[in-house]
């Protein structure tokens, strides 16, 4: 269903809760999860991010080393997220840590982007 031009198709679907296997192993445990599959996915993904975080709610952060273009970007992360709840957890959502501005006039108004 489309209303407005929103795909709304997905919209009443609840998000996963973690399993309690996600839950009971420990983040080195599931960095090494995603690693794995992430060198299937991607072999050279280590030069493009790195792993910041994998939470116990299913979020997995990513912080990118270089940048990519958005158009190649999104699509990436979507099939590497689908592969990422097919292969580990159904519940995992990826998240991008965010950057800070680069720009020297906006640092100048003393505002700070901080990772969580």
């Amino acid at each position: 269903m489309i209303n407005f031009g929103i795909n709304l198709t997905f919209c009443n679907h609840s998000t996963p809760n973690p399993s309690d296997n996600w839950i009971s192993i420990s983040e080195e445990e599931k960095f090494i999860k995603i690693r794995g599959i992430l060198s299937e996915f991607d072999k050279d993904w280590i030069e493009k991010y790195n792993v910041f975080s994998a939470r116990d709610n299913g979020f997995v952060v990513l912080e990118f080393k270089k940048s990519i273009p958005v158009d190649v970007r999104s699509k990436y992360l979507l099939d590497l997220e689908a592969l990422l709840c097919n292969r580990i957890e159904e519940s995992i959502t990826i998240w991008i840590a965010p950057v800070g501005d680069k720009s020297s006039l906006r640092n100048l108004r003393g505002i700070e982007v901080k990772n969580v």
